[in-house]
This record gives structure tokens, C-alpha cells and sequence, in this order.
């Protein structure tokens, strides 16, 4: 029989359940009384903790952190989490990660719903909790996919992480450096990480949404892989709205800020940061470096050729390459965002027909009309028309089309705006 058929609701708090749990001997109860991050975080790990006391961030004295506060928490409920947690490392060992789940989201449970009289101490413990709750989850659903049955993990998961992120949020701490609001942005980015994994994005953009009204410290005082991070879901869910300039900045901050690529999960990451980043670059005129294909290959396989067409103004290459390369840039999340880059990729071929023809005030339409024909595209002079006038309505070009003459007059200064100054 399992830990969790043998608890019964009451268990939580029922005084009979000390005596089942000798609740005064358990580690995270000793860890709780004591205040003691690292013994809290040993006691809810699968495995060996590696790093995840650095991650707390600040110089916070943490096993002096809860002596402004009374310990509040009931010890039946710790005692059952260590019971809980025991089960779920002998399940996790048995390669049955489903149960493993089961049994160690329960006694995630059971400890956010006693975290409330922790501090700052007790975030190492939360974020090993969490993580390892987030991973048994993916393992966990993986095994019921396989077996044709119905995934339920990582939902469960994403509902007791979400108890995680009121924990940290909703802190009232008197003291700020004490406080467990230093843990928001880790528990917001594993949820989103969650989400992304779910394909809920909507659910992502709703937990943004709950940081209004929140009292937080200002996140450059958190630690930098936490912004970073945090400043990466950000843009892709900008991205995703097609806030295009905030995408930009935060995706940006977060590709200068990364960490050296020294893993292959950090390469890995690095990649689809690039890949959301580099279609907006191109729409404000900034191509990859060739560092970023060395580093990179497969985005120099996905974009290489379209990057090209597009400086160069090859509009009939374009089309084809975004043809042929449609299943990629869909499954890469990416090609609305390069489809839009058609319209730069015109106004390249129309500035490069402007400086042949001498950067005149004057330039016939017909003239554009033959480039693209050149460049491989059919077109009339209906689309003509209305592809320079599209130009003009986004600022890509400045002046104004005479239809009776059809000839395109441009502005004497500046009649091709640089790109990065033009609104994407």
C-alpha cells in the first residue's frame, strides 16, 4: 500500500499523527525549527543538491534569517512530507516516475502549506522542491505518453508551484532583506518554464499579470540568473504578441547577460533565444554575426539563406526559401515573424534600384517593377503600387506616390530611414 492511501486527509494536522511520525525527529522538521537552509534542501532532494544554495542570491546571514519570526507549522505534516519524500527517491530509483510524482507532489503540498512562518532561509528549499517537482512531472508524463495513457503531470505540477509562488509573493516580512519575495522570479520562471513545456502560453500571461500590486524589490537586486531568465520568457511572450521592440530589449539583455556556453544545455538555451531574436534583428536591419553561425550551425541551416536574400533585396529567392523552409520556421515558433520580413527584403531591392538610378528625387515605378521582375517575382503594376505604398505607411521610405504619373517622389533627406529607427 502507498504512502498516499495510508494518509488520510486529517492526517495533516490531526494530533494522532505525531505518534505515527514521531514528528519531533523528522530532518525537515528539525530544519524548520532550526532554521537550517542546507538541511531543508538536503531533506527534500531526489539526489546529490548541486548549487541551489548559490541561487538564493544576496548576503543574507540564513541560519539566522527566521529569528525575527515564531516557527508556526505543524510537525505531523513535515514528518508525513519526509515519509512522502522517502517514497517518492524509492520510486524515482524504480523507474516508476509517475507514482514518484504522485507521492512527492503531495509532500510538496504538505510543506508550502507550512512555509508561510519561513524567510529567506527557506528558499533553497523551496527551489530544490520545486525543480525536482517540475522534473519528476516531465519524466513522469513522458512515461504516461509512452504507455498511450493520459498525461496529468506537469497540470498537477503547474497548480502546486503556483501555491509556491504565493509563498514568496505574498510575504510580510518586516524586513526585505529577510524576506521570501527573493524567491518570486525563480518559482515565475519555473512556472513559465512549465507553461511553455504545457503549450499554455495564455496562463503565462496571466501570471504576469498577478505581479501587479506586488511590493517587490526592483529585479536588477535579484541575482543575475534570475532576470536573465526571467527577461528571456518576457521577450518570447512579447515576441509572441508582436511587441517587437520590447521583445528586442529584453531578448537582447538577455543574450548579452547569458552565462559562458560551457554546457550543452546552456548552448541549447542560448540557441532558442537566437532563434526568437534573430527575426526581430532582421527587422530592424541587423543580421547574425558569423560567431553566431559557428557557434550555432542548425540557425545558420534555418535563417542563412533567407538573411541573404533579404539584404540583398532577392524577393523571388525569398519566397522560395520561405516555401521550402515553412515546416522549420513553423515548428521553431518563428515564421510570421520572417514572413514579415518580406516587406524589408522589397525595400532593400527598392533602395539598391534608388542608388543605381543616382538617389534621385524622382523614381519611376516602372523601374521597380523591372528590379522585381529580375529578382524573380511576378508581379503588375497594381502590386507595385501597393507594396511602395505600404513602405511609405510604415516609415520604411519617405514620400509619396503619383499614381497619375506613377512615379514615386521621395524626400530629399533620408528617403530610406535606417531600420533600427523605423517602429517594428
Amino acid at each position: 500500500m502507498s504512502l498516499l492511501s495510508r494518509l488520510g486527509p486529517k492526517s495533516q494536522s490531526q494530533g494522532q499523527s505525531q505518534k505515527t511520525f514521531k514528528s519531533s525527529t523528522s530532518p525537515l522538521g528539525r530544519a524548520f525549527l532550526n532554521s537550517d537552509a542546507t538541511a531543508a534542501a538536503s531533506a527534500v532532494a531526489l539526489g546529490p543538491t548541486y548549487g541551489i544554495l548559490g541561487s538564493v542570491g544576496g548576503d543574507v546571514d540564513l541560519a539566522a534569517a527566521e529569528s525575527e519570526s515564531e516557527v508556526d507549522v505543524s510537525l505531523a505534516d513535515l514528518a508525513a512530507a519526509d515519509d512522502a519524500i522517502d517514497e517518492a527517491r524509492a520510486q524515482f530509483n524504480a523507474g516508476n516516475y509517475p507514482d514518484a510524482f504522485a507521492t512527492y507532489n503531495y509532500a510538496a503540498q504538505l510543506i508550502h502549506n507550512n512555509a508561510a512562518s519561513t524567510a529567506r532561509w527557506f528558499l533553497a528549499a523551496l527551489f530544490q522542491l520545486n525543480l525536482n517537482l517540475y522534473s519528476l512531472a516531465v519524466k513522469g508524463d513522458e512515461t504516461l505518453a509512452n504507455s498511450h495513457q493520459k498525461t496529468r503531470c506537469l497540470e498537477e505540477a503547474a497548480r502546486t508551484m503556483n501555491k509556491a509562488f504565493s509563498v514568496c509573493a505574498t510575504d510580510r516580512f518586516n524586513n526585505i532583506n529577510q524576506s521570501r519575495k527573493w524567491g518570486v522570479y525563480y518559482i515565475c520562471n519555473l512556472l513559465f518554464r512549465t507553461y511553455f513545456k504545457l503549450n499554455q502560453i495564455n496562463l503565462a500571461s496571466n501570471l504576469i499579470r498577478s505581479f501587479r500590486g506586488v511590493d517587490l524589490p526592483d529585479l536588477s537586486l535579484y541575482p543575475i540568473a534570475h532576470v536573465v531568465t526571467y527577461r528571456y520568457y518576457m521577450g518570447v511572450l512579447a515576441f509572441y504578441d508582436e511587441q517587437y521592440r520590447k521583445a528586442q530589449d529584453d531578448l537582447s539583455f538577455a543574450l548579452i547577460n547569458f552565462a559562458p556556453l560551457t554546457t550543452p544545455a546552456r548552448i541549447h538555451n542560448r540557441k532558442l533565444l537566437l532563434t526568437h531574436l534573430i527575426p526581430i534583428n532582421l527587422l530592424s536591419g541587423i543580421s547574425p554575426s558569423d560567431v553566431v553561425y559557428s557557434n550555432h550551425p542548425e540557425l545558420s541551416d534555418l535563417f542563412g539563406d533567407l538573411v541573404n536574400a533579404i539584404e540583398a533585396g532577392k524577393l523571388g529567392s525569398f519566397d522560395e526559401l520561405l516555401q521550402r523552409k515553412q515546416k522549420g520556421l513553423i515548428r521553431a515558433g518563428v515564421y510570421l515573424t520572417i514572413e514579415r520580413c518580406r516587406i524589408i527584403c522589397f525595400r532593400n531591392l527598392a533602395r539598391r534600384v534608388f542608388l543605381i538610378r543616382g538617389k534621385p528625387t524622382r523614381l519611376e515605378l516602372q523601374d521597380i517593377l523591372t528590379a522585381v521582375t529580375v529578382a524573380g517575382c511576378e508581379a503588375d503594376m497594381d502590386e507595385i503600387e501597393c507594396m511602395v505604398a505600404n513602405l511609405i505607411d510604415k516609415g520604411l521610405l519617405k514620400g509619396y506616390i503619383s499614381h497619375e504619373k506613377l512615379m514615386l517622389v521621395l524626400s530629399p533627406n533620408n528617403a530610406f530611414p535606417s531600420l533600427d529607427s523605423v517602429p517594428v
